[in-house]
């Protein structure tokens, strides 16, 4: 008998199970590794290119044939950005597959004009893009040009694109690699706006295109980290590079590894310093009714080079840099601070820590903040530096002419 029953009970589960009803073929499918959204020519329309792996080229991983190029570039154009990419299925041989799409990249005219909120509605309601892909702003080109634009090493332009912002951020401290989530993030919470990396092509966009590109030593296009996109209620306003973004890593607890120089005396640029480890929290007190927001900063680093004479064995000397150090970070955050009070776009989250402290006073402070409460709001900045190492010489060659 309970034979029986074990019997009629798995012969009733093979009813609920789905078995591999909706099961597709690697052969029936295009992998697309990177979506491209700019402005078309008509204004009111959308261009959408897709970058689709060639399977046969790169099937071969660094060893595939280099005579063939790695992706395909599939485009259409549509009054919004799913219907446009929809329309790229005529064109294709196999089904659309965008489990692998790590990046997406919007046009820089199309961020200033229409802004993130319209194509933002499109990628977090769509059931096939990631969240945690990659997204980048294409900076003096187009969304098209980037993902075109075949790239050495990494064969597959979106997995070098990824990696070369990882790197940028975690070596230098001038760039920061930016998730759809993030954004999302950002876009729909009170007191903070978006920041998102810039992708721009050094030399020949069209001859970055080409397959001969990449063939030579020095290819004709080449894409590199260019900069941070500032945004104002979902819309590009502005571009900061270079050390000016340390400012940004700084208050946003974002700093990984920065490379400072201070001056050391009547020296320019005497001292270079690495960050090794840095921890930023925002808080909020309050004076006769008005926020202060607090910036206290926390980091260690090494001495990596020494231009000028100095005792690195003495603690006092130590102290100085430390001190020098402090000065230069809160130079830094306050220049940047007062950058974005400029484009008056709360890109710290200012406002999100006077609503996380107090919701009751963020209402009656958040209609136009951007505008009036960010742009008024006093900062004051603590910073706590400590040398970790001086690196294995103390005395620096200068301090020893008999060497």
């Amino acid at each position: 008998m309970k034979r029986s029953i074990r019997a009629f009970m798995i012969i009733l589960c093979c009813f609920f199970l789905s078995g591999c009803w909706s099961s597709k073929e690697m052969s029936d499918l295009a992998f697309v590794t990177a979506v491209g959204i700019s402005k078309d020519k008509d204004e009111n329309k959308y261009k959408v290119s897709l970058q689709v792996v060639n399977p046969g080229s790169v099937a071969g991983g660094q060893q595939a044939s280099v005579q063939d190029a790695p992706v395909t570039i599939m485009s259409s154009t549509a009054f919004n950005p799913f219907e446009a990419s929809r329309h790229v299925t005529s064109k294709m041989s196999r089904n659309l597959y965008y489990a692998h799409t790590n990046l997406i990249v919007i046009d820089e005219e199309l961020a200033r004009t229409k802004g993130l909120y319209e194509l933002f509605d499109f990628i977090e309601r769509s059931d096939q893009l990631r969240e945690t892909a990659t997204i980048v702003i294409a900076k003096g080109t187009s969304a098209e040009n980037v993902i075109k634009n075949l790239t050495p090493i990494d064969r597959i332009p979106a997995v070098y694109v990824n990696k070369m912002l990882k790197n940028a951020e975690d070596n230098g401290g001038q760039n920061i690699k930016v998730t759809v989530d993030e954004v999302l993030q950002k876009i729909t919470s009170q007191g903070r706006e978006p920041i998102i990396n810039g992708i721009s092509i050094q030399g020949s966009a069209e001859e970055g295109s080409m397959q001969e590109s990449i063939q030579g030593s020095d290819p004709k296009g080449k894409l590199e980290a260019s900069g941070i996109a500032i945004f104002r209620e979902g819309k590009l306003i502005d571009w900061v590079k270079g050390y000016n973004v340390h400012g940004i890593l700084w208050t946003t607890n974002k700093v990984k590894d920065i490379v400072d120089s201070i001056d050391w005396e009547n020296h320019k640029k005497a001292i270079a310093l690495q960050t090794i480890r840095a921890k930023s929290k925002l808080d909020v007190k309050w004076k006769h009714g008005r926020p202060i927001i607090l910036i206290n900063i926390e980091t260690e680093g090494n001495i990596n080079g020494v231009n000028v004479s100095v005792d690195l064995r003495d603690p006092q000397v130590i102290q100085k840099i430390e001190s020098l150090w402090e000065k230069q970070i809160e130079q830094e955050v306050m220049k940047t601070v007062k950058r974005a009070k400029k484009d008056k776009s709360d890109i710290f989250g200012f406002g999100r820590t006077i609503y996380e402290h107090s919701p009751k006073k963020w209402k009656e402070l958040k209609d136009d903040w951007n505008v009036k409460g960010f742009t008024e709001v006093d900062v004051d900045v603590n910073v706590n530096a400590f040398i970790r190492r001086t690196g294995l010489r103390n005395q620096p060659f200068l301090s020893n002419p008999n060497r």
